[in-house]
């Protein structure tokens, strides 16, 4: 996550003001037409799978890089949430090494 520079806040906030609905952007780009554009950038970066997947293989990628980071790294305010719904657990398991393969 990252602060937001105050010019940036005040931009956001003037955005507010002109919009109908008291959000950013939720008027001019509803759930559906979000999915759409999701879709279609997944597909020109030729990225196999949905933002579901991108989001979860993300906060996967970081909670194994930084153990206790996919929380954060999603949004989350409930710990149980990302290691529940979000996190491949056959990826973030501590598995002990197996031993020496018998000669």
């Amino acid at each position: 996550m990252r602060a937001i520079s105050q010019p940036g806040q005040e931009f956001a906030a003037r955005l507010v003001k002109k919009s109908p609905d008291g959000t950013l952007f939720r008027w001019a780009l509803p759930r559906r037409r979000a999915l759409l554009k999701w879709r279609d950038f997944l597909r020109e970066q030729k990225i196999i799978g949905s933002s579901r997947w991108l989001r979860r293989s993300g906060a996967t990628y970081v909670e194994i890089k930084r153990k206790g980071e996919a929380q954060r790294f999603l949004g989350h305010s409930n710990a149980a949430l990302a290691s529940r719904h979000y996190l491949d657990q056959t990826l973030t398991m501590d598995i002990p090494e197996s031993p020496p393969p018998l000669r």
